[in-house]
C-alpha cells in the first residue's frame, strides 16, 4: 500500500511536470493573407503616430503591418497552447505552453524555426483587474527633501518659467511596477487632469499597473510628480502612458524573475508606445548579465548597439521618432567587473543617462562606456545621487541609481521638445548633447555633460575685445540680426550639428541682417569672422 501511494505521487507529479507550462516566442514566417495594408495605417496606428512618424522622415513597411490574425488563431486552436502579445516588428507571438507541444507548433506551415524559450513557468492571465483611483489623495507625510537641486541643475526651473512644462508631450513609461500612483497626493494631477493616457501590464496581462513594486512609483514622480512647493518634475504637464515590462519578485515568493522575456515585454511595450503617438520612452532598465538563466546572459562585446532583442527594439522604436531615453546603469563602481552601459543604453539612438552628485561629480556607481564598438556612452548625466522621488506611500525620499537620472532627462526632454516642437527626434537628441557641459570634450564616464537650457537659449558668445557681436533673435524663423562693434565686412558661414556648410557668405558694412528662409528647421552652428577675429554661437532655426 505505501508503494502504490508512492508510485501514485511520483506519477502526479510527472504528469503535473509534462503538462507545466513556460513562455516561448512563436516566430511566423511572413504577414501574406493579412487583413492589413500600409494604405490603411489608421486601422493600426492612431493619426498621432503617422504625423510623428512622418516628422522623422519615416515610410510605412510590412514591418509594421500587424501579425496575420489567421495565424494567430491557428495557434489558438492548438490545445495547451495560449496566446498573449504579438509583436508587428519581429512577426511573431508570446505563448504559454508546455514544452511537449513545440513539435506540433513547428509543424504549422506559417511558424519559422524553434519556439524561443523566455520564461520558466506561466505568469500571464486573462483575468482584468479592475483599477481603483484614491477621491482622496493622501499627502506627503513629511516634506524633508525637495527637488531644487535635480531641476536647477539642468536649468528646467527656468524652462517651467518660461511656459514649458511637457504640456502636449506623450511620454511612455516603461518599469517593474507603479505602487501609489493611484493613491498618493504627487500624483494627482495625472488622474484629475485626464494625462494618464493607457496602462499596460504586461508582466502578468493583468490590466492593473499600480502593483508589483515602486520602482515606476519613483522613476514617474521624477518626470510628472507634483506637490506643492517642494516636489516638482522636469515635466509637470506632460502626458503618460504606464508598461509594466519588468518581473519583480511577488510579495512572500522566491519565483526567479530574470529571464529573456522581460526584453521582450519592452519591445510589447514600444510596439504600443509607437501606435498611441508617444513621443518620449523612459525606460530605467538594463539587461546583460546576472539572468536567472545564465544562458540568457550577454556578454561585453554584445554590447555594440544592434545585438540584444532589447536594444534592435529601441532602434526601431527610434526609428518611428521616438525619443528613447534610458539609464546607463549602476553597474559602474572600479571593483565591480562589469563596470559597463548595459542595452539597450549601448544603442547608438538612444539617449544614454549617467549619474551625477549633487555638486556635478561623476556617481560612483553610474555604468561608463564605451560600447563594444567603440563609440561613447553615456551620451548625458543628470542628478542620480540622492535624488528626491516619491515612494509608494506618498513620501517624498531620496534614492540613488541611474534609473532617477534618466527620467529627469526625460522630462527636461519633454519639455525642451514642447518648446522647440518642429525639432525632429534626432535634433532634439543632439541639441540636448550639445548643451551639455562636456560638450566640447565628452567621455566615457559622463558623456556630454550635465545638459542646461540656459545654454541652449543664451549660448553666450565668447567675447573678444575687438570683435563684439549680438545676434538676436535666437531661435529664428526667418530673419536673423547680427550687430557688431567693427566697421568691416563680416563673413558668416552655417554648419549643421555633422560640420557640414550649410550657407556661406558676407555682411558688407552697412548690412545687419541675414535671411533664413532657405534654410529647414533645426539646430545649426553660426560662424562670424572679421579680419583676424572670429566668434562661433549655436543658432535654432524655428
Amino acid at each position: 500500500m505505501v508503494r502504490s501511494k508512492w508510485l501514485f505521487t511520483c506519477l502526479f507529479f510527472l504528469a503535473l511536470a509534462a503538462s507545466a507550462q513556460d513562455r516561448y516566442m512563436v516566430f511566423f514566417t511572413d504577414k501574406e493573407g493579412t487583413p492589413y495594408s500600409v494604405d490603411a495605417p489608421l486601422e493600426f496606428l492612431t493619426q498621432r503616430a503617422l504625423d510623428r512618424q512622418a516628422k522623422e522622415g519615416y515610410v510605412l513597411t510590412e514591418e509594421d503591418l500587424p501579425v496575420n490574425p489567421a495565424y494567430v488563431q491557428s495557434l489558438r486552436e492548438i490545445e495547451g497552447v495560449e496566446v498573449f502579445f504579438t509583436s508587428r516588428w519581429l512577426n511573431a507571438v508570446l505563448v504559454e505552453m508546455p514544452a511537449s507541444l513545440e513539435d506540433e507548433v513547428m509543424a504549422l506551415p506559417f511558424v519559422t524555426g524553434q519556439p524561443e524559450f523566455v520564461a520558466l513557468g506561466n505568469r500571464l492571465t486573462y483575468s482584468k483587474e479592475p483599477l481603483i483611483i484614491s477621491e482622496t489623495f493622501t499627502n506627503p507625510a513629511t516634506l524633508t527633501y525637495n527637488t531644487n537641486a535635480q531641476v536647477t541643475m539642468l536649468g528646467a526651473d527656468e524652462l517651467h518659467a518660461d511656459g514649458h512644462t511637457g504640456d502636449g508631450i506623450l511620454v511612455a513609461v516603461f518599469d517593474g511596477g507603479f505602487s501609489g500612483v493611484n493613491l498618493r497626493a504627487p500624483f494627482a494631477a495625472l488622474h484629475q487632469e485626464n494625462r494618464i493616457i493607457g496602462t499596460f501590464d504586461y508582466v502578468e496581462n493583468s490590466g492593473n499597473p499600480y502593483q508589483f513594486d515602486d520602482h515606476g512609483t519613483q522613476v514617474l514622480s521624477c518626470i510628472a510628480g507634483k506637490y506643492a512647493s517642494s516636489f516638482i518634475g522636469t515635466a509637470p504637464d506632460v502626458s503618460v502612458i504606464l508598461a509594466v515590462t519588468e518581473e519583480v519578485y511577488k510579495p512572500n515568493s522566491s519565483t526567479p524573475s530574470e529571464y529573456r522575456i522581460e526584453e521582450y515585454n519592452w519591445l510589447f511595450a514600444a510596439e504600443m508606445a509607437d501606435s498611441a503617438g508617444v513621443d518620449i520612452i523612459n525606460s530605467s532598465l538594463g539587461y546583460s548579465h546576472s539572468h536567472t538563466d545564465p544562458t540568457m546572459d550577454y556578454t561585453y562585446a554584445q554590447m555594440d548597439g544592434q545585438t540584444t532583442v532589447v536594444t534592435k527594439a529601441a532602434n526601431e522604436a527610434a526609428a518611428r521618432g521616438m525619443l528613447v531615453v534610458n539609464s546607463a546603469g549602476n553597474d559602474g563602481a572600479p571593483a565591480n567587473p562589469w563596470q559597463y552601459i548595459s542595452a539597450p543604453a549601448d544603442s547608438p539612438e538612444v539617449l544614454t543617462v549617467g549619474s551625477v552628485t549633487s555638486t556635478g561629480a561623476k556617481s560612483d556607481f553610474s555604468s561608463i562606456g564605451p560600447t563594444a564598438d567603440g563609440r561613447i556612452k553615456p551620451d548625458v548625466a543628470a542628478m542620480g545621487s540622492l535624488a528626491t522621488t516619491v515612494d509608494e506611500d506618498g513620501n517624498i525620499v531620496r534614492s540613488s541609481g541611474t534609473s532617477f537620472s534618466s527620467p529627469l532627462i526625460a522630462g527636461f526632454a519633454a519639455s525642451l521638445w514642447q518648446a522647440f516642437p518642429e525639432l525632429t527626434r534626432t535634433e532634439l537628441m543632439d541639441l540636448i548633447k550639445s548643451a551639455g557641459t562636456l560638450a566640447d570634450n565628452p567621455d566615457n564616464a559622463l558623456g556630454w555633460g550635465i545638459p542646461n537650457y540656459l545654454i541652449i537659449i543664451e549660448d553666450p558668445l565668447g567675447v573678444n575685445e575687438a570683435f563684439q557681436v549680438a545676434i538676436y533673435p535666437n531661435p529664428a524663423s526667418s530673419i536673423l540680426t547680427i550687430e557688431r562693434n567693427v566697421t568691416h565686412e563680416v563673413s558668416y558661414r552655417i554648419l549643421d550639428l555633422k560640420g557640414q556648410s550649410i550657407l556661406t557668405g558676407t555682411l558688407n558694412p552697412s548690412e545687419a541682417q541675414l535671411s533664413l528662409e532657405q534654410i529647414p528647421t533645426g539646430i545649426y552652428f553660426l560662424h562670424l569672422q572679421s579680419g583676424n577675429f572670429s566668434e562661433t554661437v549655436k543658432l535654432l532655426k524655428k
